[in-house]
């Protein structure tokens, strides 16, 4: 007879419990305690979020276990609530996020930029970069938290630090009294000494490039955009663009100019890892046509890229457009989220009974440009200087070729995959 009135002790007990905790705490979705298959996301009233299981809960506090194995107490009237997550769900990310916790009890969440003998160097996320003397801090932790696409990238929160004296990449797993607590690439942990050490710090993801598939600025390159992106990309405003990958060796781009509309297709293939080869051709108008072919040397990060373009005026409107564009380039990687360019482009133009189609004083143009291109997540930013001509200074006479420096800011956005 003691067993089932254990049993319906037991039972009162959880529902009263679960009660008294929906009391306080929002319950978004099914919740069953003790539940191990089941996540649980848990949001605290300043928007601190972890994933994990509760392990216990009272009329005032629960247990959680975050997916790191940290068991943390919260008070009931810290949390604001507690949610059921699918194993599908795509709204959450995970990360690895860090707790600089102080001698005086302040904790921040985020992660540390660089660890030195004197001083800790953090990323509170909102708060921006601060600095810590390293003899307030009582410890650096490691946590598992949930990281929303509003609040944070997870690429932020890289556990990927690089050792000086000797070079040794790895992860940070904590840090106390003095020694950092460090995982190597073979999966080694090593207790660090600070003092010893010359310097200890983040070491950044390189980010993927992007946009190479069209063009390094100006001229088109041989390489192709992947199946399924959508590129865009703006220049000083008046020029824009739009590609598509049809497939891994089709493109299809549209734009305009001006406000002249134009279209271009882009057939492309890779013979071998480092050469890779176009060919095209585009419609601008009803003024011109024309193609292009392209050979590019190396990888994505690093190559050398060669290109024609051909273009002829359309006779029934006698545009003029008929020139040979020449272009040799090179786009080189220089830190992790950038990259340095530079184009020479020569063009010339036949010449007719009323002088040069296009450039009509000296049937020739060139121009030399370079910069740089910033990256963050899908966006780019291009910013250069473009020294063209020549063109004729005829104040005062004679007139002479000059060439003229034009600075110019592009901008570029990534959809799709």
């Amino acid at each position: 007879m003691r067993f089932p009135c254990t049993r319906f002790s037991t039972s009162l007990i959880f529902f009263f419990a679960v009660h008294l905790l929906n009391a306080q705490i929002t319950i978004i979705g099914p919740f069953q305690l003790g539940d191990s298959s089941q996540a649980m996301l848990l949001k605290t009233q300043r928007d601190d979020a972890f994933i994990g299981r509760v392990m216990a809960m009272t009329p005032d506090s629960v247990i959680f276990k975050t997916q790191a194995g940290v068991r943390l107490g919260f008070a009931n009237n810290w949390i604001k609530s507690i949610e059921s997550l699918a194993t599908n769900d795509t709204s959450v990310k995970g990360g690895d996020v860090f707790a600089l916790r102080m001698k005086r009890g302040k904790v921040f969440y985020g992660h540390p930029i660089e660890i030195k003998h004197n001083r800790v160097i953090f990323n509170a996320k909102f708060r921006g970069s601060i600095t810590k003397r390293i003899g307030r801090i009582d410890r650096i932790t490691r946590e598992y938290a949930a990281v929303y696409d509003n609040m944070m990238s997870p690429n932020d929160f890289s556990a990927n630090f690089l050792k000086k004296n000797p070079p040794n990449r790895g992860q940070l797993l904590g840090y106390h009294n003095g020694v950092i607590l460090h995982r190597d690439e073979l999966g080694m942990e090593q207790h660090l000494d600070l003092d010893k050490l010359r310097g200890y710090k983040i070491n950044y993801p390189y980010q993927d490039i992007t946009g190479y598939g069209r063009a390094i600025m100006f001229s088109p390159t041989g390489f192709g955009m992947s199946k399924g992106e959508i590129d865009y990309r703006n220049f000083m405003v008046g020029i824009n663009s739009i590609s598509y990958g049809v497939s891994d060796y089709l493109s299809v781009g549209v734009g305009t100019l001006s406000f002249l509309p134009y279209i271009d297709v882009k057939l492309n293939h890779d013979v071998g890892e480092y050469i890779h080869v176009s060919a095209g051709g585009y419609l601008f108008a009803l003024f011109s046509y024309g193609y292009h072919a392209s050979l590019s040397f190396g990888t994505p990060d690093y190559f050398l890229n060669f290109s024609y373009v051909k273009s002829k005026e359309i006779q029934s409107v006698d545009s003029d457009l008929n020139f040979d564009l020449w272009s040799f380039g090179s786009s080189i990687r220089v830190g992790p989220k950038s990259r340095f360019f530079a184009e020479f482009n020569i063009i010339t133009t036949p010449p007719n009974p009323f002088g040069y189609d296009v450039f009509s004083t000296y049937g020739y143009a060139n121009g030399f440009s370079w910069g740089l291109t910033r990256y963050r997540n899908k966006i780019r930013w291009d910013l250069g200087l473009m020294h063209t001509g020549p063109f004729a200074n005829c104040f005062p006479l004679p007139c002479e070729p000059i060439h003229v420096p034009i600075f110019f800011v592009a901008f570029g956005y990534k959809f799709g995959i």
